[in-house]
């Protein structure tokens, strides 16, 4: 007995097109319940974990655009919330470096821009050495979107450490 015979059975009892056929609505509907889910491929194959972490963030913004920014937010990506917080807000003066009447190169302060130094803790994923802000990954430098029901931000990385 042949494994494949010449009507493109295995065995002679399942047709090959039908197997293909099964497989295909199997790899459908795992993509779609993980579109569902709102999970990626990457998540469940380099098996995702979640630490504590805190995070401060640098906004340079125009005076007033960061107002809306209150303690205890809780920050998501796309209507989808994570199980992080806002924690610590600040607000300081933005300096920029001008030239005074002499010619030097003085610190001034910018009087329609502020800086925001936002603190957030929660649960982030790990990936595969990486840590995760949703989709975003937060690295030291890198550019993230502050994102909660009310605003969507941009905000520089500048330190993240470990909670106990």
């Amino acid at each position: 007995m042949k494994i494949i015979d010449n009507k493109l059975r295995l065995f002679g009892k399942i047709s090959l097109l039908d197997i293909l056929a099964v497989l295909i609505v199997i790899a459908l509907v795992f993509f779609a319940s993980l579109k569902l889910m709102r999970k990626d491929v990457a998540d469940i194959t380099l098996g995702k974990t979640t630490e504590k972490y805190e995070a401060t963030l640098y906004l340079y913004e125009d005076k007033g655009n960061t107002d809306c920014i209150r303690v205890g937010d809780q920050l998501g990506e796309m209507k989808n919330h994570f199980d992080i917080f806002v924690k610590d807000i600040k607000r300081e003066d933005f300096y920029v470096n001008t030239v005074d009447d002499n010619g030097e190169v003085i610190k001034a302060i910018d009087p329609l821009k502020e800086k925001t130094i936002v603190t957030i803790e929660g649960n982030f994923s790990h990936v595969n050495n990486s840590l995760k802000f949703g989709k975003q990954e937060l690295r030291l430098g890198s550019t993230i979107f502050l994102e909660s029901d009310n605003y969507r931000l941009t905000a520089l990385v500048a330190d993240r450490k470990k909670v106990d």
